[in-house]
């Protein structure tokens, strides 16, 4: 998981000399960083380009949010820059979109793209390039422009969304012959991480302690395809993460990926990823949406036909029967297990989520959109009637217990 370093400029806005090396400068103005390097080849004259995906944990909130981009490559009028992120939302961004095309014909001519896109910069970065045409000569001789064309406020659609999440950026060469690398990029909170800095004088904002953040899971809406999980099957192994409509899948929640799970008689699937708790976690809840449906008439709690299981560590800590009493249709339904990750806090653990079918009725269950939250989820009468006999719960203090669900 990448790690917050020194970002490629200084909270006034200086260009360091190495970009992204691990110490920072010496002196108090220095900006946070969440840096990729994947050196990848951007294929020529094709839209789809390449993406490049960051994960990130942190739970602060975006406030004001730069992107610094490395990207060598000749030509820059050919490239495209796209910004996306996959958490509880999701937001794109076009941030470069063949910067000088039309206006000056195939766009600017110069070669390589050393830049940090911030949305009060006064250059645009659809006009700023200096279009020399002179072989190695910088594209920008500015360090900083404003994105899009036109010039607008585009990252600040990503303001109040939580840093913890999936972030792509993707890059395009959409005109034959240059080619390039996306060498580096990096997202920059600007060193603004919090909504209050203090200025009223009083406590504000402010807390007297702030608790660690929640667990996170990597692509938590199956947007990146399946990148992240684990898919394991009997029949379909590594393709139970789907897109939607394929197969007979439902819309997804988060369009268009989602996970499905049973689907034929004696199927046993599951998805895992490995996840870190962070030490000193407080309460600590597995939320999602799901779809059910099933041809199975054993509702049974003590000998299920048909069920969805939790498992931590390998070890089954909730879960619930899956028949046709409790088909959802199309709805796209909440759902929380009791269980409270708090007891594994300061570990790195593995989640799995299982879905097993007999072999006398079918039954399939979709999921999307998981997510961890500090509130436990509300029981209805429904859940009485379907949860195991007992379930993992843990106090306060992330201790585990047993307690009925009935």
């Amino acid at each position: 998981m990448p790690a917050a370093r020194c970002a490629p400029f200084d909270q006034r806005g200086f260009q360091r000399l190495a970009p992204g090396d691990a110490a920072c400068d010496a002196g108090a103005y220095e900006a946070i960083g969440f840096c990729r390097s994947p050196n990848l080849a951007i294929p020529d004259n094709s839209p789809d380009g390449i993406g490049d995906a960051l994960i990130l944990t942190d739970s602060f909130l975006v406030h004001d949010l730069d992107l610094w981009a490395r990207v060598d490559h000749t030509w820059v009028g050919d490239l495209k820059l796209q910004l996306t992120y996959f958490g509880l939302e999701g937001a794109t961004s076009v941030l470069l979109d063949r910067p000088g095309f039309p206006a000056v014909g195939t766009g600017c001519g110069d070669d390589n793209l050393r830049l940090k896109l911030d949305d009060a910069a006064s250059t645009p970065v659809e006009s700023g390039c200096s279009n020399t045409q002179v072989a190695g000569a910088p594209a920008y001789a500015v360090s900083t422009a404003r994105p899009g064309d036109p010039p607008g406020n585009l990252l600040a659609s990503f303001a109040g969304l939580p840093m913890g999440a999936d972030w792509t950026l993707q890059v395009m060469d959409l005109a034959a012959q240059d080619t390039g690398t996306l060498v580096e990029w990096c997202l920059l909170p600007n060193g603004d991480l919090f909504s209050d800095g203090f200025e009223s004088g009083t406590v504000g904002a402010w807390s007297v302690a702030v608790p660690p953040g929640l667990p996170q899971l990597g692509n938590a809406n199956f947007d990146l395809g399946h990148q992240i999980w684990a898919e394991n099957s009997v029949f379909f192994p590594g393709e139970l993460v789907v897109e939607e409509g394929l197969g007979g899948a439902p819309a997804a929640h988060t369009p268009p990926w989602l996970a499905w799970l049973g689907g034929v008689l004696s199927e046993v699937g599951e998805i895992s990823q490995r996840i870190a708790v962070p030490a000193g976690s407080g309460p600590a809840y597995l939320h999602l949406r799901y779809q059910l449906s099933s041809d199975e008439t054993n509702c049974s709690q003590a000998t299920p036909s048909d069920s969805l299981t939790l498992r931590v560590n390998g070890v089954q800590v909730a879960g619930f029967v899956v028949c046709s009493t409790f088909n959802t249709g199309a709805v796209w339904t909440p759902y929380g297990f009791v269980t409270n990750f708090a007891a594994y806090a300061g570990q790195t653990i593995d989640v799995t989520i299982r879905m097993t079918n007999d072999g006398v009725l079918p039954s399939s269950v979709y999921l999307d959109s998981l997510t961890f939250e500090s509130t436990p989820p509300t029981l209805g009468p429904e859940d009485a009637l379907r949860r195991f006999p007992t379930e993992a719960t843990g106090a306060a203090d992330g201790t585990l217990t047993e307690r009925p669900t009935a």
